[in-house]
């Protein structure tokens, strides 16, 4: 713990001996430290501070909350989707530091760090060049993890640039798409003679359902000579991006066009060495092992202490007594039967006819047998749309749960267009999926960003607020205009444009019931330097600007775990005055819940389920707003089963216990789940 910054910060030691030797690597390590330490960049682990003292030398850095890739992978291959979503954040964190002559030598899963809120960050930047200016007596010290070791690297080559970090990002893909990583084998030894010796394995021999693409990038981002690399982690990123979807790769050449090193079975220059290939090998393998042995106790005294870890999923929960109850809007009535009577739902946005521009890609789908959509209606709703995980299913109210689609991704911003058409974000795309036919069609793609955050229609079907790169536009609903205005700095040329906001960063937009006002959930200032989420109803005004009519939760009521994680999850609006929201606390969705009232400005937290005092995800009113749909996984589960509610709004706070949905599915996902969900109106 700093007390001067009062926060937790992660604290690596370097443990030297005494004498001139260890005197100059001191030297050495303040040399390399400050190099590091100016090395800043949104996705590279800060370093705060760098130092000696009495027991040796160390580095105050910041402590990151979520986990590391290895924690993943201990789980199994990753979807391609998601491996784009952390290697773009890896990638452009080395090309920086490549850019300025650092090359990290040790890309591996345990350092790749998450904070809180699932980015992903490179870690232990310079820590092998650390080591080196710390390590003299060693002399010359194999420094590196042998399974993601470039050729270069193992053979001690003096000018190693940044392309052996893209051979170790090569190999870290192989490992993200198939939960192996290139080379197995029972010993580190074995491993480096493997990286110098033998092709890329196959992809497919884990994982034969993937394209052959993605064999073709690493075989490019594997080459044992390094001139036949991706010149750049960038490049690599790139062409992992036009995989994904579905486009022709950029960098990478055609498997019929590779050099030798790339697609053949030997490593460059085997037929010369031919002859001599055996006992080189056997040499090789007893001076790598002799090395790795000194090394291994060379990092063990030097590395072997980091004295503040990540944790990743805090279980202990901070206390704190809740205000009196707010009171439900009467717009929600009174207390309502548990089998209520079939509500009508309200007009719902029609989908224009506007014929979209051409798509760069759309996404593989599989479908389960054609369901029986819908079940008995409750409170104006038969049926909920959920995104499990980057997947689309359908759970009806009486608990039959489809999965609809199985391509992974990052599908998003859902939101039901009529009765018969659901809207979702994947990737830089809008799509939308027919309930008759099951097949996603691309609405509009946008150019030259980095994510589109959000796409929401507006009630009357007229208007849509676009979040680009976390900026928020307001434009008219044409998707042959959008379609031409495809690009960020397009948009407020396009006709129909309304306004632009880009005060505070944006997540997610909500329209209000007459279709006037939004709520968005955005980053802004919370005091002391610290960013956190809060949720902004704003006004757009076409043809003048975006204008804050208000701001909450603030510190209007207390919010026990607001402090540590000032993180909002997901939210709803009743398109009115009331609010309800969660705020992070573990598995990715999972948190505190609470409802709040834009009328009286009041909040308070909510526990409907009374069985454990945590964790709730994705609430949503249903279309009437008479009833309240939730995701629930008890604290105290270490399997973390999911449980679907849908519970009378007006009985919140009534001391009633509830029953969850009975599902009749049993392959929903479990633990760290990601969850939105969209309530059908009925008809």
């Amino acid at each position: 713990y700093d007390p001067v910054m009062q926060r937790e910060v992660a604290l690596k030691v370097l443990a030297l001996a005494e004498g001139e030797e260890n005197q100059a690597a001191r030297e050495r390590f303040e040399r390399e430290a400050h190099t590091i330490a100016a090395l800043e960049h949104p996705t590279i682990v800060p370093v705060y501070d760098f130092g000696t003292d009495d027991e040796g030398l160390f580095i105050v850095m910041r402590l990151m909350k979520g986990g590391s890739l290895a924690d993943r992978l201990r789980q199994g291959a990753l979807n391609p989707a998601n491996i784009l979503a952390i290697l773009k954040n890896v990638a452009s964190a080395l090309d920086a530091a490549h850019q300025r002559g650092i090359v990290h030598r040790d890309i591996k899963p345990a350092n790749i760090l998450f904070d809180e809120y699932g980015t992903a960050y490179l870690s232990d930047f310079g820590i092998a060049r650390l080591n080196t200016a710390a390590s003299s007596l060693t002399g010359s010290l194999i420094l590196g993890t042998p399974y993601y070791m470039s050729p270069e690297q193992i053979n001690a080559v003096k000018d190693i640039d940044g392309r052996s970090d893209v051979y170790a990002l090569g190999a870290l893909l192989f490992q993200m798409l198939t939960g192996h990583v290139p080379y197995e084998s029972e010993t580190p030894a074995q491993a480096i003679i493997k990286h110098l010796q033998e092709p890329v394995p196959e992809i497919a021999t884990y994982r034969p359902e993937l394209p052959p693409v993605y064999q073709q990038i690493v075989e490019r981002a594997m080459a044992k000579k390094r001139e036949h690399r991706y010149p750049t982690a960038g490049a690599l990123v790139q062409d992992l991006e036009a995989a994904v979807h579905g486009r022709p790769l950029l960098n990478a050449p055609t498997l019929q066009a590779m050099p030798a090193s790339l697609a053949t079975t030997q490593p460059a220059d085997a037929e010369q060495e031919k002859p001599r290939s055996k006992w080189w090998a056997g040499v090789v393998g007893v001076v790598v092992l002799a090395l790795l042995i000194a090394g291994a106790w060379v990092g063990w005294a030097l590395w072997g202490r980091q004295l503040t870890t990540p944790a990743p999923s805090p279980t202990p929960l901070p206390t704190a007594t809740s205000p009196a109850r707010v009171a439900v809007p009467t717009r929600l009535g009174p207390v309502l039967s548990a089998t209520p009577s079939p509500t009508p739902s309200p007009t719902s946005p029609p989908t224009p006819s506007a014929t979209p521009a051409p798509p760069t890609a759309t996404p593989t789908v599989a479908l389960s047998p054609t369901p029986s959509l819908g079940g008995p209606v409750v409170g104006g709703t038969d049926l909920f749309a959920l995104s499990l995980n980057g997947d689309i299913w359908f759970l009806t109210t009486d608990g039959r749960a489809r999965r609809i689609t199985t391509d992974g991704g990052d599908k998003h911003g859902l939101q039901w267009l009529g009765h018969d058409k659901l809207l979702y974000i994947n990737g830089k795309c809008a799509f939308v999926l027919p309930t008759d036919n099951l097949k996603p069609q691309p609405l509009v793609c946008f150019n030259n960003i980095n994510s589109l955050d959000a796409f929401r229609v507006s009630p009357d079907g007229r208007k849509v607020a676009v979040v680009l790169d976390n900026e928020l536009f307001v434009t008219a609903y044409d998707l042959q205009a959008l379609g031409a205005h495809r690009d960020p700095d397009l948009l407020p040329k396009m006709p129909g444009f309304c306004a632009h906001f880009v005060k505070d960063s944006i997540h997610e937009v909500l329209w209000s019931s007459d279709g006037q006002l939004l709520a968005a959930r955005a980053t802004v200032p919370i005091g002391n330097g610290r960013s956190g989420d809060q949720i902004e109803v704003l006004n757009p005004v076409c043809g003048e600007g975006i204008y804050r009519q208000h701001i909450f939760p603030g510190r209007r009521f207390p919010m026990r775990t607001y402090e540590q994680v000032p993180r909002i999850t997901s939210f709803d609006w009743d398109g009115d005055k009331q609010f309800v929201f969660t705020l992070y606390w573990r598995n990715g969705s999972f948190g505190d819940m609470y409802l709040y009232s834009r009328g009286t400005y009041t909040g308070e937290r909510i526990q409907p389920v009374t069985t454990a005092a945590c964790c709730y995800a994705s609430p949503r009113w249903s279309p009437d707003g008479t009833y309240l749909f939730f995701a629930f996984q008890d604290i105290n589960d270490p399997k973390g089963k999911v449980f679907f509610y849908n519970i009378p709004a007006g009985t919140v706070g009534a001391g009633l216990k509830y029953q969850p949905l009975a599902l009749q599915a049993t392959d929903l996902p479990l633990g760290r789940v990601l969850i939105e969900a969209a309530p059908r109106p009925a008809h």
